[in-house]
């Protein structure tokens, strides 16, 4: 295990989390819950894929009265028992894997912050050397905006970084981007309909859609294949 970097897990819990966000459009209450935990498994998955120390902070060990404040006190607190690099994460990147944290460790070799973009202007991923580590412009920046990630490049140039740029991934904040993320082909193989498989057996626009979808891959998976060849078609 990397003993220098770790994974600064930011998520309340599911039950807390689906009174912030709405991922639905009838607005079940349990639904939403479902899909919290979903999203948070699923993070959790693809973080135990590494080999970097994972930190989960929730609504029970966060400190502060604004978003920034308690995300820097967390930040504070890892860096003060020992650790030299922080990948900080939320719960609702769905594109993100196990390479995007090994890159990232590596980059930050050669980089004081590693950035990943969302399409709304946020970001999905903070890579952090603790030498960048500015804790009061930190907890300062424009958290919970469309202004974030500029305002993360004003803080890059005012301290003089280096600073890599990933791949821009969209982050799942409500229903809108719940469903436009399902109906990307990639996402959903690669789910196996595995952590939201319960969406399927719920009388809501997410049951159709992914319903839809199964039939369009499989659709496009036999015209993959094409036609059974000569001695194929004759094996009974």
């Amino acid at each position: 295990m990397d003993r220098s970097t770790a994974i600064l897990f930011f998520s309340y819990s599911a039950g807390f989390e689906a009174t912030r966000k709405n991922w639905t459009r009838n607005g079940s209450t349990n639904l939403n819950k479902q899909i919290a935990d979903s999203l948070i498994r699923h993070q959790r998955k693809v973080i135990q894929q590494t080999n970097f120390a994972c930190l989960q902070f929730d609504e029970k060990n966060q400190r502060g009265a604004t978003f920034g404040e308690r995300l820097a006190n967390a930040a504070e607190s890892l860096f003060s028992s020992g650790y030299e690099q922080l990948i900080i994460v939320g719960n609702d990147c769905l594109q993100l894997d196990h390479k995007i944290f090994e890159s990232t460790d590596r980059l930050l070799e050669q980089n004081d912050l590693v950035l990943g973009p969302t399409r709304n202007g946020g970001t999905y991923l903070i890579g952090i050397r603790k030498v960048a580590f500015d804790k009061r412009k930190f907890t300062n920046l424009l958290w919970e905006t469309s202004g974030l990630f500029h305002d993360i490049q004003k803080y890059v140039e005012e301290m003089n970084l280096d600073c890599f740029e990933l791949r821009q991934y969209s982050d799942v904040n409500d229903s809108n981007a719940l469903e436009q993320l399902l109906r990307s082909t990639n996402i959903l193989i690669n789910f196996k309909l595995g952590e939201f498989g319960f969406l399927l057996n719920t009388r809501s626009s997410f049951s159709n859609l992914i319903t839809s979808l199964s039939h369009q891959i499989l659709t496009i998976f036999i015209a993959r294949r094409g036609p059974p060849s000569a001695v194929n078609a004759c094996i009974a």
